[in-house]
């Protein structure tokens, strides 16, 4: 699964999640409304002569003294008593929703069958960031104000990749190192033509290469050992020209459309020369 596959894969489960909490929510509101009005509930907290008491015993005190703020009432449901710290050390669940003064779900976490999700959404529910660890490994994403996925980073087997999109959503730009090598990609709008930029592993190997409209290689310009060289490519991805700067001096050659026969001019301490190659890939006239 690519990169972008996976993203859009976080964003659509994200939604189902926060579609999901919606109705939880809702439906949690009508069972605590009914265990409020029988007291049945039992969260335990421990009163001035110990023992334990039921949430109905809570609200009941609550009213014979008037009313106790809300916030004071939620501390010591959860068994927080003033002055103290939190009884509960731990809470396990597969669903956690976090709204705002207005009610609004601006945080979901949530477990699904692949992994953990993390989703943070803006004031108009548009998710704007999201974090999620599957078997492909970590990605975290970014949103723009559409809630569309515009930067992901993510770490898979091949190694670490940086993704920026468009407002359509195509990859645009990606920063990976794979296999140890640095790469610097930019893509076209359909994600096929582009730059590639990279960097070989002992460092004597930078190469920028040109992609067409079909993903076919056309141009790539080297720094090697041996030094800088350029190579242009037909619309079959086949070798046609190529200049170079070896250490023996600065040459030239043309290939025909199955990159053996050609032309070859170059100079060297001894001169100018120039050599022609047939079909076979074999040398056939030299000058001088």
């Amino acid at each position: 699964m690519t990169t972008d596959e996976r993203l859009d894969k976080v964003e659509r489960e994200l939604a189902r999640a926060k579609r999901r909490s919606r109705w939880l929510l809702a439906a949690l509101g009508l069972a605590l409304g009914a265990w409020v009005l029988a007291g049945t509930l039992t969260p335990r907290t421990a009163g001035a002569q110990g023992g334990s008491r039921t949430l109905g015993d809570i609200l009941d005190e609550a009213k014979a003294q008037g009313g106790t703020p809300a916030p004071a009432l939620l501390d010591r449901v959860v068994g927080k008593e003033a002055g103290g710290g939190a009884w509960v050390n731990e809470v396990r669940a597969k669903r956690f929703v976090l709204v705002d003064d207005a009610g609004r779900e601006r945080a979901v976490l949530t477990v699904e069958a692949d992994g953990p999700r993390l989703g943070l959404f803006d004031a108009d529910g548009k998710a704007r960031a999201w974090l999620s660890v599957d078997k492909d490994g970590p990605v975290l994403g970014l949103g723009d104000e559409k809630g569309k996925g515009r930067v992901v980073l993510a770490v898979d087997e091949a190694g670490p990749w940086l993704h920026l999109r468009d407002a359509a959503g195509k990859s645009r730009a990606a920063l990976s190192v794979v296999a140890d090598l640095p790469v610097l990609h930019l893509f076209d709008a359909a994600g096929k033509g582009g730059v590639w930029l990279r960097v070989a592993k002992d460092g004597h190997r930078a190469g920028l290469h040109l992609f067409d409209e079909n993903g076919k290689p056309r141009a790539e310009l080297a720094v090697g050992d041996e030094g800088p060289q350029l190579t242009l490519a037909d619309d079959n991805g086949q070798h046609r020209a190529a200049l170079a700067v070896p250490k023996a001096g600065p040459g030239l050659v043309l290939f025909d459309a199955a990159g053996k026969g050609g032309v070859v001019l170059n100079t060297t301490a001894d001169g100018p020369a120039l050599g022609l190659i047939d079909a076979a890939g074999k040398p056939f006239w030299s000058a001088p």
